[in-house]
């Protein structure tokens, strides 16, 4: 016997499903059936990819930036800088800065609608919310490196 702990965007409250294995499946394929789409409804897979590719955006993880953020700003600056050559590295700052706000607003919209399911929010009132947090963990990095916390590679200074 092994027990879940799972919500439901009908119940306010979890729900804990005791399954039994060691039973088989064909009799009683309804359970089963029951068990999997309480688990992995929509909602709960939307707010699970939205919280894992947020995560490999954000600035929480310190591996990301290789594999995603570094060519996501790096294109951005060279499509801006295909137009204009001197906005290279002012456009991929931007994108750099870009991809990591985007991935806290798509780690808190997917925890926003992971937690808080039936309840009225504010959209607005949420973007600003994350366009603040991410805002003020830039402007802390900012003043990392300029009071020299911080030290930038060699390759990125001018």
């Amino acid at each position: 016997m092994v027990t879940f702990l799972t919500f439901s965007q009908h119940q306010p409250k979890p729900i804990f499903l005791n399954v039994d294995f060691s039973q088989r499946l064909s009799s009683s394929p309804s359970k089963f059936v029951s068990f999997l789409t309480t688990i992995f409804n929509v909602k709960t897979l939307k707010s699970t990819f939205l919280i894992g590719l947020g995560y490999m955006l954000s600035p929480l993880s310190w591996w990301n930036d290789l594999f995603f953020n570094l060519p996501i700003a790096y294109g951005l600056g060279y499509a801006i800088g295909w137009a204009y050559p001197q906005a290279f590295l002012p456009a991929t700052i931007v994108g750099y800065w870009l991809s990591n706000v985007l991935g806290i607003l798509m780690m808190q919209t997917g925890m926003l609608d992971f937690v808080i399911s039936d309840q009225s929010r504010s959209r607005q009132r949420e973007l600003w919310i994350g366009l603040g947090s991410s805002t003020l963990y830039t402007l802390i990095i900012v003043g990392l490196v300029y009071w020299h916390i911080l030290e930038l590679p060699e390759f990125l200074l001018p």
